[in-house]
């Protein structure tokens, strides 16, 4: 049996990957300085209890080169799913798989605009 793959083993491929980052979102009470003052008295933000804020989590897609290594392909009744590595043996979705950086980053902004901070 043949299948065709987009890629082939050995070429330069560009991987919209993910990862978490940490997001400091300023206390919208004081405007991220944990004080707030009434009639001329600093007193700690009730908000953040002076911590001028909170610490947050968000998804964010880049962009990384690889080498193409076929890993594996699964076959399913509705699609075939090719998963390919590189050398250390780290596997990507074809989907997540470009041939050009460019393709790749347009992807990331697309899919970075979708993403909201949670906690």
């Amino acid at each position: 049996m043949y299948i065709e793959t987009k890629f082939n083993i050995g070429d330069q491929i560009f991987v919209v990957d993910q990862h978490t980052k940490h997001v400091f979102i300023d206390c919208k009470i004081c405007d991220g300085t944990g004080i707030v003052k009434i009639k001329n008295k600093e007193y700690e933000c009730p908000e953040c209890n002076g911590e001028k804020g909170i610490e947050k989590y968000k998804d964010e897609f880049f962009v990384i080169e690889k080498y193409v290594i076929i890993h594996e392909i699964i076959i399913t009744r509705q699609k075939i799913i090719q998963l390919y590595s590189d050398s250390l043996d780290d596997v990507v979705y074809e989907s997540d798989c470009f041939s050009t950086e460019e393709e790749a980053v347009e992807e990331c902004v697309k899919r970075n605009k979708n993403k909201r901070v949670y906690l």
